[in-house]
């Protein structure tokens, strides 16, 4: 639960890659994905947790900064 909202925060490593990945799945349940590439876990989450509180919640969940799938 970050700012009252629950957040998913996931970061992941491929097989075989040295860097981090980060994703925030806002609660709306819309995926945001980082491009920059992380070379710790605790790097990611910085990050991710810096991101939220420097932006906001909710410019999160605002559907206007939001890429669509084709």
């Amino acid at each position: 639960m970050l700012c009252r909202y629950p957040f998913c925060i996931e970061i992941h490593k491929l097989e075989g890659h040295k860097t981090w990945t980060l994703e925030v799945v806002d609660p709306e349940g819309t995926s945001h994905v980082w491009d920059d590439e992380f070379v710790s876990d605790k790097d990611a989450l910085d990050e991710a947790l810096e991101a939220i509180e420097s932006e906001g919640a909710v410019a999160f969940i605002r559907g206007n900064n939001v890429v669509p799938f084709p």
